[in-house]
C-alpha cells in the first residue's frame, strides 16, 4: 500500500479514514509489507487526535499445561421419588414404575405433581406417558 510508505507513522485507522478503506485492511496490509524486526516494542503511531501512542506489546504464548487427572465427575444421585431411583430400588425398569405411576393417577389413588424441578433448577410441567404393553 503506497499511504503506508507515505505515512508509516499513521495508526491504521487514520490511515483507513485518509483512503476510505477498513482499518483491517490498512493492518493486513501492514503485516505484510513490514518484515518482523523481532523488536518486543512497535513502533509508536500518531493517531487522528494527534497524540502519538504505543501500541501494546504481543503476549507471549502462553504455555500448553495438560490438566491434572482429578476425581472423576459423577452425576449427582436421582432423587429418591424419581422413576430410576424407584426402578432401581425395586429392581424393574423406570417404563414400568411410570406405567404404575399413569394407572394410580388415573384411579385418583395417587396424586401426582404438576410441575418438576430441572437440573438447571428451574420448575418445568411434568409430563407422564403411557407406557407401551
Amino acid at each position: 500500500m503506497i499511504a503506508l510508505a507515505e505515512w508509516p507513522n499513521l495508526s491504521d485507522r487514520e490511515i483507513a479514514r485518509i483512503c476510505a478503506v477498513g482499518y483491517s485492511l490498512v493492518a493486513e496490509a501492514r503485516q505484510d509489507q513490514l518484515p518482523d524486526s523481532g523488536s518486543s516494542e512497535p513502533a509508536p503511531r500518531l493517531g487522528a487526535d494527534g497524540k502519538t501512542r504505543k501500541l501494546p506489546a504481543k503476549p507471549a504464548p502462553a504455555p500448553m499445561v495438560e490438566p491434572e487427572p482429578g476425581p472423576e465427575q459423577s452425576e449427582p444421585a436421582p432423587r429418591p421419588d424419581a422413576p430410576e431411583a424407584i426402578a432401581e430400588q425395586v429392581g424393574c425398569v423406570v417404563q414400568y414404575v411410570n406405567k404404575v405411576k399413569i394407572e394410580l393417577s388415573t384411579s385418583g389413588k395417587l396424586t401426582l405433581p404438576k410441575t418438576r424441578v430441572g437440573k438447571d433448577g428451574k420448575s418445568y410441567p411434568t409430563t407422564y406417558q403411557k407406557a407401551a404393553q
